[in-house]
């Protein structure tokens, strides 16, 4: 029994001797680092033709609008029409009681001839030398304010009556009939439906690529799929300077059957062609700090050049400030790249 123990362990001993102690290091094991070159797609900048396209929305208005208001306080004795009603110049939109008016009138035209006839008989008076002049040119005044209250009652009267200056529909009724109101009330609009225009707000920079009379191409969702012609009649005087935005003027031309102030409309602009400078779409990245290209120098290096991007054209993107004609611009192969890190330029 000892020497089958004797011969195990002379076996365990031997198979100790012929195992190395310690694993291969990892020296030996790992792989040598790739000295293989950063690869990259470039593109050089050029000036190429581009004509944008864009699409805004916007709103018909009626550009001739009128918010009608009392001039006098009273009660609403005449208010006949209601709201899509047709109106025609000359009609009477609306009255007030002017029973007050009409006797103040009467006493006012009373005292206008009492006036009339002192200054009368005062002047007669006046050529015998009977009254002294200043009793005269009294009378004269007291008769020339007595006139001029006339006027004012008779001109109050007429504000009790409010008649229609244009063609055009009533579009909202702000009061009823019987109701009393005060001196400025807004009791009701009325637009002129022929006087519609579109009016929508655009970029400063896209503001600055349009023109008067250019036509654009307009869609009103309500009136399915037609397309009308349209053209810009007024641009902006200013642009607000937080939203930086402008607003225009579009006429359609002619106005479309069934089109309603109110409604939503998409016009579609068709810009000159220019020469721009615009990069690929993938090309212009983002960090916390803004919007930045990969530029390669001579030197096969590239460096992070901090740009201000336009307008989107397609695919490619244009650059306002911060790029030349003749640049190299790294369009792929963003991975891993760092400043002053050199590349290789692939196809």
């Amino acid at each position: 029994m000892l020497r089958y123990f004797s011969i195990s362990l002379g076996i365990i001993g031997l198979f100790l001797i012929t195992q190395p102690l310690f694993p291969q290091s990892a020296k030996n094991s790992s792989t040598k680092p790739s000295n293989s070159p950063h690869l990259v797609k470039v593109e050089t900048l050029t000036l190429q033709p581009f004509s944008v396209a864009a699409n805004y929305l916007g709103q018909l208005r009626a550009k001739r609008m009128l918010r009608v208001y009392t001039q006098e306080a009273g009660r609403l004795i005449f208010f006949p029409y209601d709201l899509g009603d047709q109106v025609k110049p000359g009609q009477q939109l609306a009255g007030l009681e002017d029973t007050l008016l009409q006797a103040e009138l009467t006493k006012a035209l009373a005292i206008q001839q009492q006036a009339e006839i002192k200054r009368e008989r005062l002047e007669k008076l006046f050529k015998k030398q009977l009254v002294a002049e200043d009793s005269l040119l009294e009378a004269q005044t007291t008769e020339i304010i007595a006139g001029a209250e006339v006027e004012i009652l008779k001109t109050r009267i007429g504000y009790t009556k409010i008649y229609v200056p244009f063609e055009g529909i009533i579009v909202e009724r702000r009061v009823e009939l019987g109701d009393i109101v005060s001196n400025q009330t807004h009791i009701l609009t009325l637009i002129d439906p022929n006087s519609l225009v579109i009016e929508l707000a655009a970029s400063e920079y896209f503001l600055s690529q349009l023109y008067l009379k250019q036509p654009v191409e307009v869609h009103i969702e309500a009136l399915e799929n037609t397309s009308f012609k349209g053209t810009i009649t007024r641009l902006p005087p200013t642009i607000h300077e937080t939203t930086r935005l402008g607003q225009l003027e579009i006429t359609l031309t002619p106005l479309p059957k069934g089109a309603l102030a109110g409604q939503t409309v998409q016009v579609t602009f068709q810009t000159q062609s220019q020469s721009r400078l615009a990069v690929p779409y993938q090309a212009l990245r983002q960090d916390q700090k803004g919007e930045y290209v990969w530029v390669l120098e001579e030197t096969k290096q590239v460096r992070k050049q901090v740009v201000r991007s336009g307008l989107q054209l397609a695919d490619r993107v244009e650059i306002v400030e911060g790029l030349q004609a003749g640049q190299l611009i790294v369009t792929k192969g963003f991975l891993g790249l760092e400043p002053d890190k050199i590349v290789k330029v692939t196809d």
